[in-house]
């Protein structure tokens, strides 16, 4: 038998595609969908994250955009952006200077319900739970481009549609006013960069898409919910399966180095967007550059307590995280041919049929000899994203 390395969207496409009661809705590895998954966020450690979600297609859009923190997966802020035609929407999660938490920030004129001025984060008793997290992207329906709410929308009215969903709107009323009567989504893709500006260092990944979700003969309102609720979910009624299942793998790969001459560090990113309600006792495999295992004595296992999981394989966080941390030191040496190689995680030990996950992992190097012309040292940090791979045994 021979194994073969996929990205993890690729083996998700395919295990969505082998199965009768998914055999419409799929991760699509071209990265468009009705729904976006972005499995990390951070704000820590003078981190901040810049968002784009992309509306590439010539419909006008209702989208719901949640963000989770990186601990039990609670939502911590909810938005609806009313997008236009080839829309682009960006967004920053920042430190929040008046508390230990995080907080939303935007220049861009696309209209959201709430205002970004008006957005509340959700509090806890440890602040800092919001500063990690994901965040879900979830289209809620197509506006009728010949109606008033496409107006609002072209003419930037943000008034007009918050006004909608006041207490005697139009869409506290009915959801559906001024939708399309019947669904065609799909078409958005998502990107994210995390900037350490302190640190000279920013890595940018690609959301992970779901497409054709909802089911066939839906209305064009059939997402559409009021800022406040709960809605929409992955387990909505109209979704046409069970979503968490697409990112069900057994296993995850991906590279690592630690090499010293670089003081290189190394993180995978591992979240459950799901929902984590548990640790998972995961074990990892790992190999030098000579596919032998390094000399040392790893330990036994790992256990993933959070939605979100930063494995780190160094002395210290590639992505500058500092909470969230499960340390994978253990399973390396720092010199020689066992400071780079590779490793697999398996997700089998809670469920023979694995988890949904879905990450990447992040490479940092630096060059402590660059000089300008001067003699003077000069900052030199490069960081990468790899998405993770998981492994499919075929003939």
């Amino acid at each position: 038998m021979k194994k073969n390395q996929l990205s993890l969207a690729v083996a998700a496409t395919a295990a969505g595609l082998a199965s009768a009661a998914y055999a419409d809705m799929y991760v699509n590895a071209d990265g468009s969908g009705e729904a976006l998954i972005f499995p990390f966020y951070s704000a820590q450690s003078n981190n901040q994250t810049y968002v784009n979600v992309i509306n590439t297609t010539s419909h006008y859009k209702a989208v719901k955009v949640r963000v989770r923190e990186g601990q039990a997966g609670e939502e911590t802020a909810d938005l609806n952006v009313y997008m236009g035609p080839r829309d682009y929407f960006s967004f920053g999660i920042v430190a929040d200077d008046d508390s230990d938490g995080a907080r939303i920030v935007s220049g861009d004129s696309t209209c959201t319900v709430p205002s970004i001025g008006d957005l509340q984060n959700a509090l806890f008793s440890d602040e800092t739970r919001e500063t990690i997290g994901t965040i879900e992207v979830i289209e809620m329906g197509q506006i009728d481009a010949a109606g008033p709410v496409a107006g609002w929308i072209a003419s930037g009215d943000c008034e007009s549609l918050t006004s909608a969903w006041g207490s005697d709107g139009a869409w506290t009323a009915d959801a559906a006013t001024g939708f399309a009567a019947s669904w065609s989504g799909g078409g958005l893709i998502g990107t994210a960069t995390v900037v350490n500006s302190e640190a000279g260092t920013g890595v940018g990944f690609d959301a992970a898409a779901v497409a054709d979700m909802v089911s066939a003969g839906s209305s064009g309102s059939a997402l559409h919910y009021a800022p406040s609720a709960d809605g929409p979910t992955f387990s909505d009624a109209s979704i046409a399966g069970d979503v968490a299942a697409l990112f069900k793998v057994k296993d995850l790969a991906n590279d690592y180095t630690t090499e010293r001459g670089l003081a290189a560090l190394t993180d995978w990113v591992v979240a459950m967007p799901f929902g984590n309600d548990a640790c998972k006792n995961v074990t990892l495999s790992v190999y030098n550059r000579s596919g032998d295992s390094p000399d040392v004595t790893p330990p036994a296992s790992i256990n993933l307590c959070d939605t979100v999981n930063v494995v780190h394989f160094g002395g210290a966080s590639a992505t500058k995280s500092s909470s969230n941390l499960v340390n994978a030191s253990g399973y390396r040496a720092d010199t020689g041919a066992d400071a780079n190689g590779s490793a697999i995680m398996d997700l089998t030990g809670e469920d023979a049929s694995g988890l949904p996950a879905v990450g990447f992992s992040v490479v940092q190097y630096t060059n402590g000899t660059l000089q300008d012309s001067d003699g003077n040292s000069i900052l030199a940090n490069y960081q990468q994203a790899w998405e993770h791979k998981t492994l499919v045994t075929s003939s």
